[in-house]
């Protein structure tokens, strides 16, 4: 019995082992493409820690103040990603700063690095949330989300480090949130295993669910704001994918190739060669004709 138990013992053991060191190898896997210099190994290896232990939605989220214009109006709120976000611009760079100034409106920037429709659709159903970051208010014109390509991406798995983004699963009902098991969740093997996850789905699932993701957000919308619309900006869409199936849910499609006729990923319009973010002058050109198309 004894050599029964200790067999067990070193199985268990090495399993664990095998384990440590996958999960190792992910986590540099993970990074390997992130900037190393400066970087501050004591302080990486807190919040690997932190984020196996500690996970809470949004409190490390960076949101930008909101731009405001004299409330000639109804407000405007932009929600999305880092496109939405601005980053690596200044304040007044942004298309949330950019519509406000042009129209006289409040524009609430709700944009937040590094994610996708999971943490509009999160943020919209949290109402302690939502009240805060929109000061109360519920009489708006427009929500726009600036949409690229790589969010069909993010409904399958997470890339912003440390942390996860809010789950949620399809229902007779629609999408209902659900809370995964932390410690799976934040597993960099997990997680490298959603990307192979991801590499199996082909593109006609990922838009069908994206849909169903931008149907609930407009249901939300509609619960909170019934006379607010829905506009998915598309910045960027290389699969040309069939958007008007959305018309009949009163969605609101406008595409920047339409309206702007540039090419968003060429060096004049990118933060960098290799950085595809909108600058400065990015939007300068796409805001003034959002506007018109819109009617702000």
């Amino acid at each position: 019995m004894k050599k029964f138990f200790k067999i067990l013992s070193i199985n268990i053991f090495l399993i664990l082992v095998i384990i440590l060191l996958a999960e190792i190898t992910c986590i540099c896997l993970t990074y390997k493409i992130q900037n190393w210099e400066n970087f501050n190994f004591g302080n990486h290896i807190e919040k690997i820690i932190n984020s196996y232990i500690n996970h809470k939605y949004f409190e490390e989220y960076d949101f930008r103040p909101v731009s405001y214009g004299k409330i000639f109006k109804k407000p405007i709120i932009i929600v999305g990603c880092s496109y939405a976000y601005g980053l690596g611009l200044n304040e007044n760079e942004t298309i949330s700063s950019l519509i406000s100034n042009k129209t006289n409106r409040t524009v609430y920037n709700l944009g937040v690095k590094a994610t996708s429709t999971r943490e509009i659709l999160y943020i919209l159903r949290n109402n302690d949330l939502r009240n805060k970051l929109l000061d109360n208010q519920n009489n708006f014109e427009y929500v726009i989300y600036p949409y690229i390509s790589n969010h069909r991406y993010r409904l399958y798995t997470d890339i912003k480090p440390y942390t996860y983004s809010p789950y949620f699963k399809e229902t007779e009902n629609g999408l209902e949130y659900y809370e995964k098991n932390k410690l799976i969740a934040n597993s960099y093997i997990y997680k490298k295993f959603l990307d192979w996850k991801y590499s199996e789905i082909n593109n006609k699932e990922a838009f069908r669910l994206m849909c169903v993701y931008l149907k609930e957000i407009n249901k939300e919308i509609k619960k909170h704001y019934p006379d607010t619309k829905f506009v998915v900006l598309i910045y960027e869409d290389y699969l040309n994918e069939n958007w008007n199936i959305l018309d009949k849910e009163g969605i609101i499609i406008v595409k920047v190739k339409d309206i702007a006729k540039i090419d968003v990923k060429s060096p004049e319009y990118t933060l960098s060669p290799n950085d595809f973010h909108p600058n400065a002058k990015a939007w300068q050109v796409i805001v003034p004709k959002l506007i018109e198309e819109l009617k702000l």
